[in-house]
């Protein structure tokens, strides 16, 4: 009754909440609303004065003005009740805060008594657990030397008594459970609401910025979250089945005679009459115990499932504070402006950071790790392993070149073995960086300190893998000298630019994660401000001796779009330096972490195309001599039945070179299609999380447009993020303009028989529905109605018409 009680209250305040926050985003939503309905009435009067058309009838004239004078009384009285609510809505919002806040009061009440009714009848619940377990260990000494039958049950019913007494524990685990479960989810709660009063009074300070991306830090990870509630729908279906199976032998147990009977099938009546009351006994005892057993049983499934919804509630809760924050985040400064305090905090924050007694506790926590975890001895002999064998996977990396580019031993498997060598030459140090990572956080009783380190090598090990991976690629002699056979010079450049990359990059952001991770909120500004400087500033110098480089190169596109590349990319990471030197440190650290993601994404993808054009090659290539020798070959044996003196003639077939230029224009176009749709996933991951932080675009107005609004037609805003959207479709369209109607003339010619006309034909038609499609979407986002573009449309399909 009480957890129903607890459940009532809860629901009036999460209604009361709602109703608090829609009270309190109306004073912003009521003069625009004020202003639309009296810009309508005034047009509504200025329409009504008009004198009516010379050629309308007398009736339609009366209709028209009944209709504009009932339309200006519902926007009079709309009007009246817009100012009632509005001069209404402090009071309002005041009681529904004193509403909430005594809903809060009683759950707390309700709470306690819970708690207090709980932990007594599960004091009460394991004292008789106890007691059982007692009599049936009793039974179990009294039934020594007896029959079988008779101590096989006795043992079956304090095997029941273990449970019971385990279920008894486990429940109160449970409850504990749903106790911190639910507390961190009223904590949250409390948090996301105190965070937008904060935001709506304060604005966006750069005190409640630090504190605000500090609480994000903490907040449980949703995918933990829910492998948990999985494990509880498990846990939930297995207790379920024992509940089902011991109430199907309860219901064999309400008759004791009878389930004696089937107990002792197959015993002569002699002996059932000699063990019968000992059997009639410990029947009758085993029926108490598993009516005990099932009462636990439907207590712990709902316990379960009351854990279950407090882990849907703190999922629910931890989801929509992140979305929050990750819409507000990136527009709040980290910290306070920068003043002469960012030299000289500097000195002191620095001792700080690298005090010896922080430092010292690191090695002990290490130590303690590697001996505490098995996982991370393996992993430390798989490293010791990979150390001792570089020189021998080095030396087989280069192997793998050295049969490539004659066509007699070349084979696709070269290339395969050579990137898995790659790998695991790249794997060596990023895996000890990782495994100190991991080990740090494996021993008993780990200090705060070594917590904070274990998680800034944990993130900066991945970094150091695909700087490592890239960088192993250039190798002189490896992937992309021998295998992909890059411009010469360039893998070399490219490998001593990664080399300096890894060395300033990498302990820059070490520095920085460790000065995020520390918990006193703003003691290491100075420090964090100063090293994500430092890293963005480096990431726009290796952005811009690599586009130098390239365009040295003559690498396609970015010789003829240098000076675009070279703007872009040095621009962006300067422009997030100067955030950091401003005080926005998150924003800064976000959008730096999405740009070099970035860039692992953009180098993967011309590492994905070089392995499929190689691929595509080498199957072009040896076809292509396969067709040339079937062809001398058939030659030959038509000379050689016509003409002898052919007999001593060699027939020699020239090997193709390999040249980019050999692939079909089909299968350039195809791997470029692929690549695109690969790329745009990939970057829709890496900058996903981002988009959010773009709905505060949404406040901006730019113009009005018709609309419905719950069914009835009403002026709604077109802001810039409806822009935003719109140029969106735009590219896409233009996008899919390009590269779908070449694709579709790819399919048409491999799996349709038609003429080159018709498959121009499928493909200009294929353009113009495409563009067609944009058009529409796009004019729709920014308000344009359809008697306003329509001429587009007719424009268009008289261009189609007269095209075919």
């Amino acid at each position: 009754q009480e957890k129903a009680n607890l459940a009532a209250v809860k629901a009036k305040r999460a209604d009361l909440e709602v109703q608090l926050e829609s009270a309190r985003g109306r004073p912003a939503e009521i003069p625009t609303q004020l202003a639309v309905s009296k810009q309508a009435r005034e047009d509504l009067e200025s329409e009504q004065k008009l004198p009516a058309p010379a050629n309308e009838l007398a009736w339609k004239t009366e209709a028209r003005r009944w209709s504009q004078s009932t339309r200006i009384a519902a926007l009079r009285a709309e009007i009246t009740m817009l100012d009632q609510e509005l001069l209404a809505l402090p009071f309002r919002i005041e009681l529904l805060e004193v509403q909430r806040d005594q809903q809060v009061n009683s759950a707390e009440r309700i709470t306690v008594r819970t708690k207090l009714i709980t932990e007594l009848s599960g004091r009460q619940g394991r004292k008789d657990a106890r007691a059982a377990k007692i009599a049936a260990e009793a039974a179990v000494d009294d039934a020594a030397g007896k029959h079988p039958l008779i101590r096989q049950l006795a043992e079956q019913n304090a095997e029941l008594t273990r449970d019971i007494t385990a279920m008894t524990t486990t429940l109160k685990e449970s409850s504990l459970s749903y106790e911190s479960i639910d507390r961190d989810a009223r904590r949250i709660d409390d948090d996301f609401r105190r965070a937008r009063e904060q935001l709506e009074v304060a604005g966006l300070s750069d005190v409640l910025g630090e504190l605000l991306r500090h609480q994000r830090q903490s907040l449980p990870e949703p995918g933990k979250l829910r492998r948990q509630q999985k494990e509880l729908e498990g846990k939930n279906a297995r207790v379920s089945l024992e509940l089902i199976q011991q109430g199907v032998e309860l219901k064999r147990l309400r008759n004791p005679e009878g389930y004696i009977v089937e107990l002792s099938r197959g015993l002569s009546a002699s002996e059932v009459g000699q063990i019968n009351n000992d059997l009639l006994e410990l029947a009758n005892s085993r029926r108490d115990l598993l009516d005990k057993s099932i009462s636990l049983h439907k207590s712990y499934v709902r316990s379960l499932t009351e854990l279950a919804a407090s882990y849907r509630h703190l999922l629910d809760a931890s989801t929509g504070y992140d979305v929050f924050l990750a819409e507000n985040l990136l527009w709040i400064r980290s910290a306070p402006p920068p003043g002469l305090n960012i030299i000289t905090d500097i000195p002191s924050q620095f001792i700080w950071l690298f005090s010896p007694s922080r430092w010292l506790e690191v090695p002990g926590a290490l130590i303690a790790g590697v001996l505490n975890s098995l996982p991370v001895k393996i992993l430390l002999l798989l490293f010791v392993a990979l150390v001792w064998k570089t020189r021998y996977l080095h030396r087989e990396l280069i192997a793998t070149g050295d049969p490539v580019g004659t066509l007699a031993t070349d084979r696709f498997s070269y290339t395969a073995r050579a990137l898995g060598l790659t790998l695991l030459l790249a794997s060596t140090w990023p895996l000890l960086v990782a495994l100190t990572g991991w080990a740090l956080v494996s021993g008993p009783d780990v200090g705060q300190f070594p917590v904070q380190v274990s998680d800034a090598l944990l993130q900066v090990a991945p970094t150091f893998f695909y700087i490592q991976f890239f960088s192993v690629l250039c190798l002189p002699g490896g992937v992309a000298d021998k295998h992909f056979r890059w411009p010469v010079g360039l893998p070399r450049s490219l490998y001593r630019e990664f080399y300096r990359f890894k060395i300033m990059l990498l302990p820059a952001i070490f520095v920085v994660i460790l000065a995020v991770e520390d918990d006193q909120v703003g003691a290491l500004d100075s420090e964090e401000r100063l090293f994500m400087m430092a890293a963005l500033m480096i990431v726009a110098l290796f952005f811009y001796r690599l586009s130098r480089l390239l365009i040295k190169h003559s690498i396609s596109s970015m010789l003829r779009q240098r000076y675009f590349w070279l703007t872009l990319t040095v621009a962006a990471p300067l422009l997030l330096a100067v955030l950091a030197f401003l005080g926005y440190f998150y924003t800064a650290g976000t959008l730096g972490k999405g740009l070099i993601q970035t860039l692992w994404i953009a180098f993967g993808l011309v590492v994905l195309h070089q392995i499929v054009v190689r691929w595509l090659l080498l199957t072009q290539r040896r076809l292509a001599l396969q067709a040339a020798r079937d062809r001398l070959q058939a030659a030959r044996e038509e000379k050689e039945s016509g003409d002898a003196e052919l007999e001593g003639v060699s027939v020699q077939v020239e090997e193709p070179e390999i040249d980019l230029v050999a692939l079909n224009e089909e299968s350039r176009k195809l791997l470029s299609m692929v690549l695109v749709i690969v790329g745009f996933f990939g970057f829709w991951l890496v900058w996903s999380d981002i988009l959010p932080a773009l709905n505060v675009l949404d406040d901006v107005t730019l113009w009005h447009k018709p609309g419905i609004v719950a069914g009835e037609e009403a002026i709604v805003p077109v802001s810039l993020g409806d822009l935003g959207v719109a140029l969106l479709i735009g590219f896409l369209t233009w996008l899919a303009m390009k590269r779908l109607p070449p694709l579709l003339e790819i399919v048409l010619l491999q799996r349709v028989n038609m003429t080159s006309g018709s498959r121009y034909t499928a493909r200009t038609l294929t353009t113009y529905a495409i563009v067609g499609i944009g058009l529409i979407a796009f004019f729709n986002v920014i308000g344009m109605d359809w008697s306003k573009v329509q001429w587009l449309f007719a424009a268009l399909s008289v261009s189609s018409g007269f095209g075919l």
